[in-house]
């Protein structure tokens, strides 16, 4: 993957990650809580998985 790449998803999965945050605080159903949260839970896991792949430890 091209470093840029990875910036550039990172950077947009952590404005999603916000946005999500957002929209969970500004919900006024449960259904858009959970859908707020399920995006942040995704952006956050999206950023520690391309931190894992690019400076992670070596495969043997």
């Amino acid at each position: 993957m091209n470093p840029y790449a990875a910036w550039i998803g990172g950077l947009l999965m952590g404005l999603l990650s916000v946005l999500g945050l957002v929209i969970a605080a500004k919900a006024g159903d449960a259904a858009f809580s959970a859908a707020g949260l399920a995006f942040f839970v995704f952006g956050v896991a999206f950023i520690f998985g391309l931190i894992r792949r690019n400076v992670g430890a070596s495969h043997h």
